[in-house]
């Protein structure tokens, strides 16, 4: 009668490795959505701000105005309404935004995201 005696399951070593994988991607997940819904947030501002009939007729002071209003509603904080360049090209207005995100990953390694965001306002 010989029986399997083995042990079975992860031994310790192996256990602790897993545990430092799972933190590591823990902490890169904790450390990366926040950059995404920011990203999201700004763009989906700027997408209302390009459904909007009224922005159709405003000038680009008042345009920066209800775009900062809409980051401040939106606690955006790693852009400023000032960076969003607008220009005429015919009849039609192009917001353009290029920002990076940057956050601190462990130490000083940090994770940097490049956004570029253009949107067209058509009369």
């Amino acid at each position: 009668m010989t029986t399997d005696r083995r042990q079975r399951g992860v031994s310790m070593i192996g256990g602790l490795l897993m545990l430092i994988v799972v933190c590591f991607v823990a902490l890169m997940v904790i450390r990366i959505v926040p950059i995404y819904v920011s990203y999201f947030t700004v763009k989906s501002t700027l997408e209302a701000l390009q459904q909007d009939p009224a922005s159709r007729q405003m000038s680009v002071a008042e345009l920066y105005n209800t775009l900062q209003k809409r980051f401040e509603i939106g606690y955006v904080s790693v852009v400023d309404a000032r960076r969003v360049k607008i220009r005429q090209q015919g009849r039609e207005r192009i917001l353009s935004l290029a920002y990076e995100d940057r956050r601190t990953l462990i130490g000083n390694l940090d994770i940097v995201a490049s956004f570029d965001i253009n949107l067209v306002l058509s009369p």
